[in-house]
């Protein structure tokens, strides 16, 4: 369920601009679910799919979304839905994935 901020714009010593209006901003709280496949070719070039929640609320104008492998490989990733996420999983291992452990159970 889309939930909401008020954001008030703040100059350098943080005091409210004047004559600026409040910004309301609507925001759905992300959750990822399930990653599949769980396992891949160490070439890459598979395509890894997040289902969860809160990907794109309706109506949403589409957004820079990533995927992280390791501490900083990221990838593009398409959002086809709300519920789903997807990226291109780059070649592997990676140094930061060797360092990061094993992957978090579901």
């Amino acid at each position: 369920m889309p939930q909401q901020a008020s954001i008030t714009l703040l100059d350098a010593r943080a005091r409210a601009l004047a004559g600026e209006d409040t910004l309301l901003y609507r925001y759905a709280p992300l959750a990822a679910h399930a990653l599949a496949p769980r396992a891949a070719l160490t070439s890459g070039g598979g395509v890894l799919t997040v289902a969860g929640a809160g990907f794109a609320p309706p109506g949403a104008r589409p957004c820079e979304a990533r995927c992280r492998f390791g501490g900083s490989t990221e990838v593009p990733a398409v959002v086809a839905s709300p519920r789903e996420l997807r990226c291109v999983i780059p070649p592997l291992p990676t140094p930061e994935l060797d360092a990061a452990g094993p992957p978090p159970s579901y």
